[in-house]
Parts: structure tokens; sequence; C-alpha cells
């Protein structure tokens, strides 16, 4: 027997917001992210993860002018885990990838923190831009 797809319960529930291009909204940014995952204990985790990626996206995409801004979403999925997906206008770089920074290097850590901390993470590209996405359990 199979099941139509519109019989499929849909159990994920997303929150989604734009953030204006600028770097003061990182703090917006944090607090959007944790006010969503109220009982979540890797909370602190996905913050800083989300807020590693919006940083990429700043610095790296035409996304760092204030009026194109990015998207953050943030999905409850099945199996008490939550995707939480930054949207970009376009990257001006290849796509994200963990690199081994200079011990010196200020920058070109947060990739590892992603790879690290998050049970999954990925990033795709189309014709309005690139997403890059990160998985974590919340139980």
């Amino acid at each position: 027997m199979s099941a139509h797809i519109n019989q499929v319960a849909r159990t994920e529930t997303a929150h989604c917001r734009w953030f204006p291009g600028a770097t003061t909204e990182l703090r917006r940014l944090r607090t959007f992210v944790a006010n969503h995952l109220d009982g979540c204990p890797q909370t602190p985790e996905a913050v800083l993860l989300a807020d590693e990626l919006a940083t990429n996206v700043l610095e790296h995409t035409p996304s760092h002018h204030w009026s194109i801004g990015f998207l953050v979403s943030i999905w409850h999925i099945p199996d008490r885990q939550v995707r939480i997906t930054v949207r970009d206008a376009g990257a001006t770089m290849t796509a994200p990838h963990v690199t081994t920074p200079h011990l010196d290097a200020e920058h070109g850590r947060g990739l590892i923190l992603v790879d690290t901390l998050a049970t999954r993470w990925g990033t795709c590209t189309s014709w309005f831009g690139r997403e890059t996405w990160f998985h974590l359990h919340c139980d």
C-alpha cells in the first residue's frame, strides 16, 4: 500500500525572518534563534552556528548590503531535531567549505565549528542565491 502525498502528516514547523545586511543585525539574529528554540538544550550551539553562518554571508556575499540582507529559517523537524538555514543573495566565492586556517589567523574557523557541532550541514546554490544549513538534535 502506498500513501498519497496529501495524506502524509506534516510535523515540521518553521519560523522565518529577513535581516538587513549589517553586522548590527547579528544581535537580532541571535535573539531570533534563541527565542524559537525554547527548551532545546543545544540552543547555545544553535545560536553560535547561526551567527557563524550569518557572519560568513555578510563577509563573502552581496547580502552585506543593507537593502539586500539575508533570510534565516528555523525548522523543527521530526526526531527532536532543528534545521537552521541562512539564505543569501549569491556568493562571490566558492561554496562554503571547511579550511584549516593558520594558527595566527583571526578568521576561518566558523565552518570548523559548524562541522564539529552540527549533526549534519550542507549548502545548495540556485538562481536566487545560496542556502547553507545545519541540523542539531534538541534532546
